[in-house]
């Protein structure tokens, strides 16, 4: 027994080390590469999707479905997900041995007009405004129909089981009363108080109860005291946005960038150059397994970009014209979309969405639209349209149209 008992004790003293060795390895992603009888670096693509079951091509070669991890010696790869009746995403991606990479595709289902766009308005849609939550829009009617007519509010947000709201009126105008649709509406930085001008009379309403024209205060006296005290209250909250910046980045933003919009997870930030400048390297600590897609550190007037906090990255979108937008902004041109991920890129005769980084845009809606009039819902599962399909007529409705 003393024999075979020292022999024994040594194999497995050296045997507990080799298989720790050869568990990490396996664990980091290297993989035994028996003709040369060593170990070779590898990196892990996790493939993931939304929705899942998404077919993977890696230069293209199938070689999965998504939700998987796919070993992969380091290098660029073209990596692309495809699923039917959805959008294709595809992305060259950089696998780093020891790291692992993610996809993260967000694919969009291609939608038909005839089934996914349906009407909820039928007396008219006018100047539609968005709420600063991003939740609400308040819209005119100059219905003819008795009682249509004034200000309605639409809720962005569904019901349980994805059941939209239906629109509800907040100003009721008199059959021969004001139309509010050349009226400037103004939302309050909480969203709770809704300003307009009419002319020379201005009134405060809350959006959450209706109002007869009839029963409309004129608040014009208070109006500059209330204007300050909202634009204080923006300063406040853009302030506090504003510090997450690196120092020498905010600084950029404050001499060289406007219509500044962050992303609804607060972790990016769109802007709009207007002078040249060059970002600073290194401005954080770097993120392992970081987005690979190119950047852009040199920064000049009249471009688009954004700027990911996270990972000190910097992206060029397109070169646009984008008007002056308030702190709570709402551009006819870009604007996030809730997934945090992707740009809403409203044009004259199509709705598109576009990754943060610049890639992936896809064509969701065409047709000739108001670029002033196209929301997302929160969930991110519906687009909300001002359309005339008919296009003879003058009347214009908001049009629901189904992402999923």
């Amino acid at each position: 027994m003393r024999k075979i008992r020292v022999p024994f004790f040594f194999f497995i003293l050296v045997l507990i080390p080799t298989l720790t060795y050869l568990t990490i390895k396996l664990a980091s992603g290297y993989s035994f590469n028996f003709s040369q009888k060593q170990f070779e670096p590898r990196g892990i693509l996790v493939a993931t999707s939304i929705p899942d079951g998404g077919q993977v091509f890696v230069d293209g070669e199938l070689k999965s479905a998504t939700d998987t991890t796919i070993s992969l010696k380091p290098g660029h790869y073209w990596v692309e997900i495809k699923k039917e009746g959805f959008s294709s995403w595809q992305k060259e991606l950089l696998i780093e041995k020891e790291l692992v990479t993610k996809t993260d595709a967000f694919l969009f289902k291609i939608v038909s007009p005839e089934e996914d766009l349906r009407p909820i308005t039928f007396f008219g849609a006018e100047n539609p405004i968005l709420s600063p939550d991003s939740d609400k829009i308040v819209y005119a009617s100059n219905a003819t129909e008795s009682g249509k007519a004034g200000l309605w509010l639409m809720d962005l947000n569904e019901f349980p089981f994805g059941i939209s709201r239906s629109p509800k009126q907040i100003l009721q105008s008199k059959i021969k009363g004001r139309n509010f649709a050349w009226s400037e509406i103004t939302w309050s930085p909480d969203a709770r108080q809704i300003l307009v001008n009419s002319g020379t009379q201005n009134f405060l309403l809350d959006p959450s109860q209706l109002i007869l024209e009839e029963n409309l205060i004129d608040v014009t006296s208070k109006v500059k005291a209330l204007k300050q005290s909202w634009k204080e209250e923006e300063t406040r909250i853009n302030d506090a946005r504003l510090k997450r910046l690196p120092i020498p980045f905010r600084k950029i933003t404050a001499t060289a960038a406007a219509n500044l919009q962050f992303s609804p997870d607060g972790e990016k930030l769109l802007y709009q150059a207007t002078a040249s400048a060059i970002i600073p390297e290194k401005l954080s600590l770097p993120l392992p397994a970081s987005s690979t897609q190119k950047e852009t550190r040199k920064i000049k007037s009249g471009s688009v970009y954004v700027y990911d906090l996270k990972e000190d990255k910097n992206f060029f979108i397109a070169e646009v014209s984008l008007s002056p937008l308030s702190i709570f902004p709402f551009s006819p041109t870009l604007s996030w979309f809730p997934t945090s991920r992707h740009l809403l890129w409203r044009e004259e005769k199509e709705v598109n969405l576009i990754e943060y980084d610049g890639t992936n845009k896809t064509t969701i809606f065409q047709g000739k639209i108001n670029p002033n009039g196209v929301f997302s819902a929160p969930a991110a599962n519906k687009i909300f349209l001002l359309f005339n399909p008919e296009q003879e007529s003058s009347a214009t409705n908001l049009y629901l149209l189904n992402l999923k």
